[in-house]
Formats: structure tokens, sequence, C-alpha cells
């Protein structure tokens, strides 16, 4: 009930940061295609560099892992940068609205409460919300980019072995919830 209350409350705040999210959607994306491409050009090293003896693609395809590496590596953390900010901001707000709330309170209404109740809704919790929408953004933005980005190379490579990786995908994902 108190996981609702929490959805409820960051979404109503990230209503605002839509276009931010988005921008954290395709930065996402390009992070998960940066390091899903790694093991694909791992592959071409292994295929027709090393059992063919071509040093060409070997060094094209490390050169080519070494750009994806810095690239995802910039990239992830601009994310992290802004996931941070975000959170933060997000906190901010919460706790301004909580001085407001707290503010309005009557005599009555404080001494029933208490201090220590405040400054746990003010401290414990609001911190909880503030990790719960850092966590939250992560899990909402990455593991379904991720995901797709997988099942497409793995397609790529072998549809039977695509097809069955999206029909097993549900089964395992109830059995992990």
């Amino acid at each position: 009930r108190r996981k609702i209350f929490y959805m409820r409350t960051i979404l109503l705040l990230y209503k605002k940061k839509i276009p931010l999210l988005l921008f954290m959607a395709i930065l996402y994306a390009v992070a998960a295609f940066c390091e899903l491409l790694m093991p694909y050009q791992m592959g071409i090293i292994v295929s027709q560099g090393i059992k063919a003896g071509n040093q060409e693609v070997i060094k094209e395809s490390g050169i080519i892992m070494a750009v994806l590496g810095v690239a995802a590596l910039v990239v992830s953390s601009l994310i992290v940068r802004i996931n941070s900010r975000l959170a933060t901001s997000t906190e901010r707000e919460l706790r301004t609205k909580l001085f407001k709330k707290i503010n309005e309170l009557t005599f009555e209404e404080f001494s029933l409460i208490g201090t220590s109740g405040l400054l746990t809704r003010v401290d414990s919790d609001i911190g909880s919300l503030a990790g719960f929408a850092s966590s939250g953004v992560f899990a909402l933005l990455n593991v379904p980019i991720t995901f797709i980005g997988g099942v497409l190379l793995i397609m790529s490579k072998d549809t039977l072995i695509g097809i069955v990786m999206l029909c097993v995908s549900p089964i395992v994902l109830i059995f992990a919830c």
C-alpha cells in the first residue's frame, strides 16, 4: 500500500519533467546500443579476425569497441548526473510541500503527530521516495530498452532463438515478480 502511495506521489511530481525523462530515455537507448554491440563486435573479431587470421578486422573491430566503450561511459555518466539531479529536485519539491503542510497544522494536530513523527516524515520517508524515484527511472527506462535491443540483436543472428526468447521472457517475468 505504501509503494502505491510512493508511485502516485512520484508520478505526479515527474509529470512536469516529461521532456527530461524522454531525453533520458534516448540516452538510455544510446548506452544500451553501445553495450549490446560490444559482444557483437567481439563475435566479429573471433569469427572473421582470429579464425581467418585477418589482423585488419581485429584492429577495426577493436577500434569500434573502444569507441563504443567510451561512448557508453560518457552517456552513462551523463545519465547518472541527470538522474541524480532529477531525484534531488524531486526530493526538494517534496520537502517544500511537506514544510508548507506542517506550517498549516494547528497546535492540536502538531501535538497529535509529534515532533518525532514529523522528523521521520521529513527525513526518512522523503529520502526513501527520492531513492525510489532514482531507481524507478532506471528500471522503467533502461530495462525495457535493453531487453528490446537484446531481442533484436538475437533475432538478427538467429530468428528461432529470438522467438524462443520472446516466448520465455514473460514466464521469467511472472516468476521474478
